[in-house]
């Protein structure tokens, strides 16, 4: 099991402790986070440390045999090993019951119920938390050697320290290797502002996620428990409510992230940059997940070609990479249909240049941001829906504006994250401008509530939606 809040604390007291006194020494650094990082991993499940470590050993040899051969034939050769490995490793644990099943699901249908008995091995039915994240970074550490945009680290806890670094080792931001490698070669300098700055993420993240993301989840589960008498009214405001959890929920945990991060000195790169206030999906897509958007634009998009070969080709690069970005987030084509619902969107805006007109008009952007809301709020239903059967009678819901069980619950909690996205867009330039001294208050006065609230004001304890991922 993972670790709980008090035994997170308790670990991270520990460590920043040790951390404080050696962290200026190379050395010490890349092998007290490396043994660090392993035993957050590993209070989890030892077994799977063992996936982790080998992960990073065979991508890391990789990568030097590729920097030091002369012949592109065995440059291809070792890319290969480490795509077969990496993605056999990801298809192996995440999706071999999923294609097994819709195999068995498909062959049924033709009428070969029987045709196949396969039973497969007991380690795979369960996932490896944070596989689909360290996965993808150590696989860009290779590609990016491959290209020469990198040159590989020859100390194996260089890069360790890189790969396994615990505040973002469960659930990202999947930071690249030309971002963080240099850092930790670095001589850290810790100053009180940026050990404050860190507090303060460290706390609103903790904010969003357990008061308005947990809090957020009661109405939702029980919606899709049983909520079947429920108004379409209500089943939009469920919806709405999910968009604000999901969001709090994932935002919540790289806020503690890159926290914790920048409390050690290092900078991650910023993950979510309020979506919510896009006035088109493909800025959603430049505000939402940006380290997981920006992976699948450089390593799946661009290398199949792109918009360089023609408007066709880019829209069936466009779909595909989506579509593949949906099973990235679940085995299940549930989720591959989200991830088409938004190929589908972003084909429109190329085709219609819908947002560009609409934002020419007075309020037009007012109104983008709306339009944009209410699509990412449809494809939702299919992220969060449990099936393909659920995903329809919530859908039928939304649309039949039919009457029924009503009831409103948290509205705050709503009122709240939008005022966050707000703040996001247009409040802190405003705080900018203030005097220092008003402004320092102001955050030692929000760092106090954030605090409190999370203790007082919490929701049951939810697991992060994304540790399943």
């Amino acid at each position: 099991m993972l670790f709980n809040s008090v035994q997170f604390i308790l670990f991270f007291a520990i460590f920043y402790s040790v951390w404080l006194v050696g962290k200026n020494h190379i050395g010490f650094r890349w092998l007290f986070i490396t043994l660090a990082s392993f035993f957050f991993y590993g209070w989890w499940s030892v077994q799977f440390l063992g996936l982790l470590v080998l992960t990073g050993i065979i991508d890391f040899t990789l990568a030097l045999l590729i920097f030091n051969s002369s012949q592109i034939r065995m440059k291809r050769l070792f890319i290969c090993g480490s795509l077969l490995f990496n993605l056999g490793a990801l298809f192996s644990f995440k999706y071999a019951h999923f294609f097994l099943n819709t195999t068995v699901t498909v062959l049924s249908f033709f009428g070969y119920k029987n045709a196949i008995h396969v039973e497969l091995p007991r380690v795979l039915a369960v996932l490896p938390i944070g596989i689909s994240f360290y996965t993808f970074e150590s696989l860009s550490y290779v590609f990016d050697v491959y290209k020469g945009h990198l040159t590989p680290t020859k100390n194996i806890l260089h890069y360790f320290s890189f790969l396994a670094m615990f505040p973002r080792l469960i659930a990202g931001p999947i930071e690249r290797p030309a971002n963080l490698l240099p850092q930790l070669t670095k001589k850290i300098e810790l100053s009180d502002d940026m050990t404050f700055a860190g507090l303060k993420l460290v706390a609103l993240g903790y904010f969003k996620k357990t008061v308005i993301a947990d809090n957020l989840a009661i109405i939702v589960n029980t919606a899709f428990t049983n909520g079947r008498d429920f108004s379409s009214a209500y089943w939009w405001y469920v919806m709405i409510c999910f968009a604000i959890q999901i969001y709090c929920d994932f935002s919540g945990y790289t806020d503690i992230a890159r926290g914790l991060a920048q409390m050690m000195g290092f900078r991650f790169n910023v993950n979510f940059n309020h979506p919510y206030s896009a006035t088109s999906l493909r800025e959603f897509w430049t505000r939402w997940h940006i380290s997981l958007s920006t992976w699948f634009r450089d390593y799946v998009y661009i290398p199949l070609g792109g918009d360089r070969k023609g408007q066709v080709r880019a829209h069936i690069n466009l779909w595909i990479t989506m579509i593949v970005s949906g099973l990235w987030h679940g085995a299940s084509w549930t989720f591959a249909v989200w991830g088409a619902l938004h190929a589908f969107y972003m084909s429109l805006e190329r085709l219609t240049k819908w947002p560009q007109k609409l934002s020419s008009l007075r309020g037009g952007k007012f109104l983008s941001t709306g339009l944009v809301f209410f699509l990412v709020v449809i494809s939702w239903v299919y992220f969060r829906a449990e099936s393909f059967k659920q995903a329809s009678f919530v859908l039928k819901k939304l649309f039949s504006f039919q009457s029924g069980t009503w009831g409103l619950s948290y509205t705050n909690l709503l009122l709240l994250a939008f005022a966050y996205e707000w703040y996001g867009r247009y409040g802190e330039k405003l705080l900018a401008e203030m005097n220092p001294r008003f402004r320092l208050a102001l955050d030692f006065g929000a760092l106090a509530i954030l605090s409190v609230s999370a203790i007082a004001l919490r929701g049951p304890s939810e697991q992060f939606i994304y540790f399943q991922f």
